[in-house]
């Protein structure tokens, strides 16, 4: 991760840091990623750049952090919010994502850094995703409960890892395959759908 004396950097030089970096990584992939071309746009001796991070795959971990306090972010606002239908909310974190990686020009960083999560296993999307569970889970006491059949946390817990393993499947098709995200957001909201009301009719009926 990130030193300590990279976070205490005046937010100027901190904030021309990382773009230097998203910008480098928005140009190439993983494995042609140059700490030269970062330093030399960011303006920093090369030395400097090892003070804040230790190799280029700790500066990659820090920009993948990026999703992860936007999710925190907005889960910490739908927390606020009052009781959380959790499907709405699981809709609403997966078009934010979407959205996301669309800020900015953001979409080709973001494809790139999928692409490193599939070279290095330090990256890897199940990796950031139980960070994102931990997120999740701390909202159990905030979720509307009242029509489900089985109120309880281990219950809920599940379905919330059971929409967590969805969401990421959702994320990574769009990130790989932007052109079909349209796509790949309808089945989402159609297997939330599914999980919702079931598929199976009672025996009775």
């Amino acid at each position: 991760m990130a030193s300590e004396r990279f976070l205490n950097l005046p937010e100027e030089k901190k904030q021309r840091i990382i773009n230097a970096a998203r910008e480098e990584l928005s140009s190439v992939p993983y494995d042609a990623l140059s700490i030269n071309r970062i330093v030399k746009a960011a303006g920093i001796p090369r030395g400097s750049f090892y003070d804040y991070f230790a190799d280029k795959d700790d500066l990659i971990e820090y920009l993948m952090g990026d999703y992860c306090r936007m999710m925190e972010q907005m889960l910490e606002q739908m927390f606020r919010a009052g009781r959380l239908d959790i499907f709405k909310a699981a809709q609403k974190a997966v078009v934010r994502t979407v959205e996301f990686s669309m800020e900015e020009g953001r979409e080709a960083l973001c494809r790139n850094l999928f692409s490193c999560m599939r070279m290095n296993r330090r990256f890897s999307f199940e990796k950031m995703m139980d960070g994102e569970r931990t997120i999740v889970a701390s909202g159990l006491p905030y979720i509307d409960r009242e029509r489900f059949r089985d109120a309880s946390d281990e219950a809920v817990a599940l379905l919330l890892d059971t929409l967590v393993v969805l969401a990421r499947n959702t994320i990574a098709r769009v990130f790989t395959d932007p052109g079909n995200r349209e796509a790949y957001l309808a089945q989402f909201s159609r297997k939330l759908e599914m999980i919702k009301h079931g598929v199976v009719l009672p025996d009775d009926q």
